[in-house]
């Protein structure tokens, strides 16, 4: 049977979390009682991610040589034989209700695009300051229906419609991903909707940065063309040594 939705996890560097991120997409795909495949996209990594991947059967491994997140989503995208696409992080945990969720919007007529709301797997590391921060984003993220690359999902039809994942950006596709959804939705009288079910991702970047170092990072997203720029963007495409 040809699988229903892919799962595609983008992976640069993630030898240390792709592990937990498989085991828990595996058994939500298992629950889920839908064909579903996994893909990781590895996107340039000099650790181990590769054999990571490959240490999971059935699970599909596609190498995108240039490191940018928009370009490893677009990669697993293109390489998926489903009709619905899954995109996870791959330091996030999808629990099966999350996933039946999503499987239940995009079998529906009226569904253009969806995300999920966050938690945090590791609240401790993030601190009181990191679980208000990230409790305003899910606030925002019902109000405006906004999009966290942590779990975006939508048909493949409609992911090819909107040109896929913006590639002059390396971040921030997320957001501007959902935005394309929504007014692509719009033209048809369909909607973007975010889960109340979360996903629970990692508080690691607060805990390499700190709260001042990914405030410092959000507000440097705001000035005019640093979203066009990778060496402005320490949040996605740095960390310290041996993390």
């Amino acid at each position: 049977m040809p699988p229903r939705y892919a799962i595609v996890i983008p992976a640069f560097n993630e030898e240390r979390w792709l592990p937990a991120t498989l085991q828990a997409a595996i058994s939500a795909r298992d629950a889920s009682g839908v064909a579903g495949e996994i893909i990781v996209v590895d996107n340039n990594s000099s650790d181990g991610t590769r054999r990571v991947a490959l240490g999971y059967p059935g699970v599909r491994l596609v190498f995108e040589p240039v490191n940018q997140i928009s370009r490893a989503r677009n990669a697993g995208a293109a390489a998926a034989e489903a009709e619905w696409l899954i995109f996870l992080d791959a330091d996030t945990l999808l629990p099966a209700a999350t996933l039946a969720a999503a499987l239940a919007q995009l079998g529906r007529d009226d569904f253009c695009g969806g995300a999920a709301t966050v938690a945090y797997a590791d609240p401790e590391v993030a601190g009181i300051f990191g679980r208000n921060l990230l409790k305003c984003w899910n606030a925002a993220a019902h109000f405006r229906r906004l999009s966290a690359g942590a779990f975006i999902f939508c048909r493949r039809a409609d992911w090819a419609r909107c040109g896929g994942f913006s590639k002059a950006v390396f971040a921030g596709e997320d957001v501007l991903f959902g935005q394309a959804l929504t007014r692509l939705g719009k033209a048809r009288g369909a909607r973007f909707v975010v889960l109340h079910e979360p996903v629970l991702t990692s508080a690691r970047k607060l805990q390499w940065f700190g709260i001042w170092g990914c405030v410092k990072q959000i507000l440097i997203c705001f000035l005019p063309g640093a979203l066009f720029s990778r060496r402005f963007l320490y949040l996605w495409y740095s960390r310290p040594k041996g993390k």
